[in-house]
């Protein structure tokens, strides 16, 4: 039922508003200085926000404390004893991830439609401008030349775009809810009936380690990049698993959870079983708050729209939707997942601003 509720919230914030609109491009002048009071409000909040449950439940001087607000037979357990964890890890585990998912979905929803904008005096209504260039014709040999070496890589370059954008996004939440969430349901009630993992990712006692934050980004970024570009440099296994992924060369929001469920499995597992050799003493808060980050990351760049702090985030080396577009649309540059850095790094890192006929930016 709650999930269920999720998928219609979302399905309510992510109704596209028929207005006669003009795109406000970012890339004049400062890539923020169109933002209107509310739009700073929000692109300044909605990062804490996308953590709220871990911030709110794990320090002792919150209001919210899980102490204060959970009962107590709840949280406690003898785990020398033998006595199994739990049942609320798994539902903190989910409310945390879900919450993070319905706060970038609502600004996303006000993002796009322009709500987060100055708005024009001229009865335009201004939003924010797409990431790829959709129509085929406008790309021209680039796209022709970059469709052979695709091909030569063994990618089938099907040039796949959402022309129906309400329709694409609205079959990627019916995949939301019938499997990639009950996939990870299942996985976590597994891992917990069965007691896999180190008991100390149970443990709810002390607040969010910002240190094992960081590691575990960098490590995370480690393995996501290597097991994805082995994705892709294996034929075999792009054909019969990554290539569920790559069916849209142009994705939006919630392409990011439209993976082959080995791939799911996989990318689910193989970086949290690394993280927990070399993090051995990790936190379920801190875990928590990592794993809101990586989820609301990936759904970042996946967006048909410049958020507003592309321009910052490329210069510094984070990940935006150019450099992932990129990706999708070319298949064999900017591997990375939250950052560029290891693409800079390795050489396989390529701008959006290279491409002009295909991107806005």
């Amino acid at each position: 039922f709650f999930f269920q509720l999720m998928q219609l919230s979302i399905l309510v914030v992510s109704t596209d508003n028929n207005k006669s609109i003009v795109v406000n491009n970012y890339s004049n002048n400062n890539n923020t200085s169109k933002l209107s009071w509310l739009g700073w409000m929000a692109t300044i909040l909605v990062w804490p926000l996308i953590m709220s449950v871990p911030l709110l439940l794990s320090y002792r001087s919150s209001p919210l404390y899980y102490q204060r607000i959970l009962v107590e037979d709840w949280y406690t357990w003898d785990a020398d004893a033998g006595e199994r964890t739990k049942p609320i890890i798994t539902i903190l585990a989910c409310t945390s991830l879900a919450v993070s998912q319905l706060v970038l979905h609502l600004y996303s929803f006000l993002h796009k439609n322009g709500y987060l904008l100055v708005q024009s005096s001229n009865n335009k209504w201004m939003v924010p401008p797409k990431v790829q260039i959709r129509t085929r014709r406008q790309v021209g040999d680039l796209s022709a030349k970059n469709k052979q070496s695709s091909t030569d890589d063994g990618h089938d370059d099907d040039d796949n775009d959402h022309d129906d954008e309400e329709e694409e996004e609205n079959e990627a939440y019916d995949y939301l809810v019938e499997r990639w969430i009950a996939l990870q349901v299942i996985m976590m009630e597994v891992s917990r009936v069965l007691g896999l993992g180190p008991k100390e990712l149970t443990n709810l006692d002390g607040p969010i380690d910002w240190f094992h934050v960081l590691v575990s980004w960098w490590i995370y970024e480690v393995v996501m990049y290597t097991m994805h570009m082995s994705m892709h440099r294996l034929p075999f296994v792009y054909k019969r698993v990554h290539k569920v992924h790559h069916q849209y060369h142009n994705p939006s929001l919630m392409d990011s959870i439209k993976v082959d469920w080995f791939e799911q499995v996989l990318t689910a597992t193989l970086p949290g079983m690394v993280m927990t050799v070399l993090l051995p003493n990790g936190t379920f808060w801190s875990t928590m708050t990592f794993g809101c980050l990586t989820i609301g990351w990936s759904l970042i760049l996946h967006a048909q729209y410049e958020w507003p702090w592309d321009q910052l985030f490329r210069r510094i080396g984070l990940g935006t939707p150019g450099d992932h577009h990129i990706h999708h649309k070319l298949s064999k540059y900017n591997f990375g997942h939250m950052c560029t850095w290891l693409d800079w790094f390795f050489g396989t890192y390529r701008s959006p601003t290279e491409f002009p006929k295909l991107f806005h930016l």
